[in-house]
C-alpha cells in the first residue's frame, strides 16, 4: 500500500520520504521512487527537526506508535498528522492526530465503537498498470493458489490442509505463496506432493504469478478468519483470476458474491469452499466472475484513486492544522539539547 501510494504521489510531483523502524524486506518496492529511512540511520525525532513536513501519514501496523508519538513530541511537531489504521489495536489513546481513516468499512466501524473522531474510509489500490488480466490459456494443471503468512492463525494455513484433503480439492496444483519474513515454516511435509511452496516472492513478480493462476483456469482462495483489507483479493482479480474467501471482515467490500467472486461461511468448513468450487465452475461462471472482477478493481481499488482521496484529505488537514515553519535556531537547540540527554543516559 505504501509503495504504491509513494509511487502514485511521487509521479503528481509530490516530495515524499518513507520511514520505517526496520527493513523486514520490502525495501526494494521503493527503488527509484522515494527516500526510504530506517531508525538505524536516522532517528526520527532528528529527521523531524531537520525537514519541513506539511503532513505526517503514520500507517498503523507498520510503525511502533509509541515510538512515533514521543519523537513528535520531542521534536515539537505540531502539524497536522493523519492516520491510516489497518485494524484496531488501541493506537489512539498514545498518538496525537488530525484525522483518522480506515483501510475498510469493517475496520472503520470497529475503529468508531472506540474513538470519538471521525473515522473515513480509503481503500487501499493496486497499480491497474501492472495487475491486469492477459486473457490467455496455458494448458497447465489448474492453479488452487493460495497467499499469506502460514504462521498466522488469522489466515488459517490449517484451513488450507484441510480443504487439500477432500474430493473437491482434486485435479488441481496447489501454490502457496508465504509472504512471512520467518523461514520457521521452510518445509512443509504435509502439503500434497504436487503442491508448490513459495518463500517471499518480490512484490514486482506479483502480477505475473496471478496471471499464471488464471490462465492455468485456476483460482486464489482465501481461509482467512478475519481480515482488515486483503490486498491480494484485489490484486489477484485485476489479473483476471478468480477469488474464493469466506465472508468475514473486509471481504464482502471487495468481492460481490457471484459477481466478482464467490464468498462462503467460514462456520461452512470445508463444505462451504467445495460448494463454492462447485457453483465457480458450473455454466460459465468462471469466465463471467474473472471479466467483472477485472472490471470491478479498476473501478473502485485503483492506486489513481486511492492518491486522489488522500490529497484531497492532505489539503483538508494542512489547511485546518498548517504546520508553523521550523526556525533553524530553535531547531539547532532542540537538537544539541536531545544529544545532551542522550549522552546523560548513555553514561548511566
Amino acid at each position: 500500500m505504501l509503495a504504491t501510494l509513494s509511487a502514485e504521489q511521487v509521479t503528481s510531483g509530490h516530495e515524499v520520504d518513507l520511514y520505517y523502524i526496520k527493513d523486514l524486506g520490502g525495501a526494494n518496492q521503493y527503488e527509484n521512487i522515494c527516500p526510504v529511512i530506517f531508525l538505524k540511520d536516522k532517528n526520527l525525532g532528528r529527521l523531524l527537526l531537520e525537514r519541513n513536513y506539511d503532513v505526517i501519514h503514520v500507517v498503523t501496523w507498520v510503525t511502533r506508535i509509541v515510538d512515533i508519538s514521543k519523537s513528535l513530541s520531542r521534536a515539537m511537531y505540531t502539524g497536522p498528522v493523519v492516520v491510516t489504521a489497518h485494524g484496531y489495536r488501541g493506537w489512539e489513546a498514545r498518538l496525537r492526530y488530525d484525522s483518522v481513516t480506515a483501510v475498510s468499512k469493517y475496520v472503520a466501524r470497529s475503529i468508531q465503537e472506540r474513538s470519538t473522531s471521525e473515522v473515513e474510509c480509503i481503500y487501499n489500490g493496486i497499480d491497474i498498470n501492472r495487475y491486469y488480466s492477459a486473457n490467455n490459456k496455458s494448458g497447465e494443471t489448474p492453479i488452487l493458489a493460495w497467499v499469506g503468512r502460514t504462521h498466522d492463525p488469522d489466515k488459517d494455513f490449517m484451513g488450507l490442509l484441510a480443504f487439500a484433503r477432500t474430493s473437491a480439492a482434486q485435479g488441481y496444483r496447489i501454490v502457496v505463496i508465504n509472504v512471512s519474513s520467518s523461514d520457521q515454516d521452510r518445509d512443509m511435509p504435509w502439503l500434497p506432493a504436487s503442491s508448490e511452496l513459495i518463500h517471499r516472492m518480490r512484490a514486482k513478480d506479483m502480477p505475473d504469478f496471478y496471471r499464471r493462476v488464471a490462465a492455468s483456469g485456476g483460482f486464489l482462495l482465501s481461509t482467512s478468519r478475519r481480515e482488515g483489507f486483503g490486498l491480494n483479493l484485489i490484486e489477484a482479480g485485476a489479473c483476471g483470476c478468480p477469488v474464493i474467501a469466506p465472508a468475514v471482515g473486509a471481504m464482502p467490500e471487495l468481492i460481490i458474491d457471484k459477481q466478482t467472486g464467490v464468498l462462503f461461511e467460514r462456520t461452512d468448513g470445508v463444505k462451504g469452499i467445495g460448494a463454492a468450487v462447485e457453483w465457480l465452475y458450473s455454466d460459465n461462471n468462471y469466465c463471467s466472475v474473472a471479466d467483472a472482477a477485472v472490471d470491478h478493481v479498476r473501478a473502485n481499488f485503483s492506486s489513481t484513486k486511492m492518491a486522489e482521496e488522500y490529497k484531497q484529505l492532505y489539503d483538508r488537514v494542512i489547511e485546518e492544522h498548517p504546520a508553523p515553519a521550523k526556525s533553524k535556531v530553535v531547531a539547532r537547540a532542540i537538537l544539541s539539547k536531545t544529544y545532551r540527554s542522550l549522552r546523560k543516559l548513555r553514561a548511566v
